[in-house]
């Protein structure tokens, strides 16, 4: 059997008999894992409000023979509540969620995405950028680490929007510039991600 100590973002979560789960998580050193935590379900568990969706949190997991991994701890590092007392909020953020859960390999790491997730998750939970333009950002970035980045529109509007933004530069975008930008950058998620963004209300 190994041992692992790392950090993760739990993305989702599915039951598993009568009393486990089966967590998805976006951990910062295994990539996209899938392990299960015993009894988690039970009234007396204290695992189960530490492995909330998009908690950020610092776990140790055992892997067993075949791969098979097991929750052991779990330590919350970051609930991230201001995200989820926001009803907009907290779509966005299950919507990048979904986005990582569907187009990550697993057991494949990525450090670089990882610490975007991270840090869009805080730029939202502590309210210091509009909305929209935190997920734009999310989305721009994500398609350039992939390899999808779109050629730049002639629009020169768009255009500035994303070159801003592949900078981290978030200052002096117009709202009428922001809006175009997103539709453009949605329906290029929609033709090149299209088999895996199906069935995802962009």
């Amino acid at each position: 059997m190994k041992k692992y100590n790392t950090n993760a973002i739990v993305l989702k979560s599915i039951n598993y008999k009568d009393k486990d789960k089966i967590y998805t998580l976006f951990t910062e050193h295994l990539g996209k894992i899938s392990a299960m935590a015993r009894g988690v379900r039970k009234i007396s568990s204290r695992r189960g409000g530490n492995l909330d969706s998009l908690n950020y949190i610092s776990i140790k997991i055992t892997e067993r023979d075949g791969g098979f991994k097991d929750i052991d701890e779990v330590v919350t590092l970051n609930s991230f509540k201001n995200i989820k007392s926001d009803y907009e909020m907290s779509l966005k953020a299950y919507y990048l969620a979904d986005l990582i859960h569907r187009n990550m390999e697993e057991n494949s790491e990525d450090t670089q995405v990882f610490k975007l997730f991270k840090k869009v998750l805080e730029i939202l939970d502590q309210k210091s950028l509009n909305i929209d333009l935190a997920i734009l950002f999310f989305e721009i970035q994500f398609l350039k680490h992939f390899g999808y980045f779109p050629e730049l529109p002639i629009d020169p509007g768009i255009s500035d929007v994303i070159k801003k933004l592949l900078k981290g530069i978030f200052k002096d975008i117009s709202s009428s510039d922001l809006v175009k930008t997103q539709s453009f950058i949605q329906d290029h998620i929609k033709v090149h991600l299209n088999e895996r963004f199906k069935s995802l209300d962009l």
